[in-house]
């Protein structure tokens, strides 16, 4: 520490020997006298200020580029390897540089495909989701899935995700499984409730199902029955598809029976062609008890 101290002050009292303002020094031999401090020639002067540079390095000065390093990155400003600025279009399409670290979600469960992100769940229950850069190009998306095509990258599949979170290089996603179609079996109505059904499970457990196109689309999705049939109670069997892909389809296991026909307690005669025919023997007794009638007048 002593060696550095004497250093930096004799480098001090010789620096402070030749330093003059600029256009005052005199040419040597002038009649100033000898008080004046002698020349300094440009050599002299640069080997002083490398020497200066030296004892920084020495009493550990942080140099420019440490400091240009400690520098908070701001990623809105980041630009791609190819020189294009970060814009929805050149989102994750750089080529992985050589020794570039990516970060990794394995066993991620996809929440949604947006636009230029991929939102993933760490567990199925997880409140939140963690958003992995994709392209906007689906062909350039396309080449970086494997395990899988773009049409599996669906809400439900788990994925293990190789991003680069600022968003610069393109990612690297295995597709591990893809949603299968659940089954409810046994499954009892609880209520429905416009484009909303709620039903209880075999296991005990509440489940919500909705359906686009209102109340009215259920008569659509409805097996063995009608929708009016899905009624609290109701013993169903329903088919799901997590992904969305395909639609809900819900069957009655105990429709209910047809209603049975009214017991005819008219005379029985037929209908057909027209209005009800009175039978003969009634028209006959009717004709006579006029003619009775008639006759009895006449008299």
């Amino acid at each position: 520490m002593l060696t550095r101290i004497t250093l930096a002050a004799s480098v001090f009292l010789g620096f402070s020997a030749f330093a003059v303002a600029p256009g005052s020094a005199p040419a040597e031999g002038g009649a100033d006298g000898p008080n004046v401090p002698f020349h300094v020639r440009p050599e002299s002067l640069n080997a002083q200020l490398m020497h200066m540079d030296a004892v920084r390095a020495i009493n550990n000065f942080p140099p420019a580029a440490a400091a240009k390093a400690a520098q908070v990155v701001n990623v809105a400003h980041e630009v791609t390897p190819t020189g294009q600025p970060l814009t929805a279009e050149t989102m994750a399409t750089a080529p992985k540089p050589a020794g570039f670290a990516y970060a990794i979600l394995r066993d991620g469960i996809v929440d949604e495909l947006g636009e230029t992100l991929l939102y993933v769940k760490a567990t199925k229950d997880a409140q939140t989701t963690t958003a992995v850069p994709v392209p906007k190009d689906r062909a350039l998306l396309a080449q970086c899935l494997a395990g899988g095509k773009l049409d599996d990258l669906v809400h439900g599949a788990t994925v293990t995700a190789r991003y680069d979170p600022r968003g610069v290089v393109r990612p690297e996603i295995i597709i591990n499984t893809t949603p299968a179609i659940e089954v409810l079996d046994d499954a009892k109505i609880v209520d429905r409730a416009g484009s909303k059904l709620f039903v209880l499970t075999a296991d005990k457990q509440t489940r919500a199902f909705s359906i686009e196109g209102g109340a009215a689309a259920w008569a659509s999705v409805v097996q063995n029955g009608v929708a009016d049939d899905l009624t609290p109670g109701a013993v169903v069997k329903i088919e799901y598809d997590p992904s969305g892909r395909d639609g809900i389809k819900i069957t009655l296991k105990n429709p209910p029976l047809p209603a049975a026909p009214v017991a005819d307690k008219g005379c029985g005669c037929s209908v057909s062609g027209g209005p009800r025919a009175l039978p003969w023997a009634s028209l006959l007794f009717a004709l006579g008890a006029v003619a009775l009638v008639l006759r009895r007048r006449s008299r």
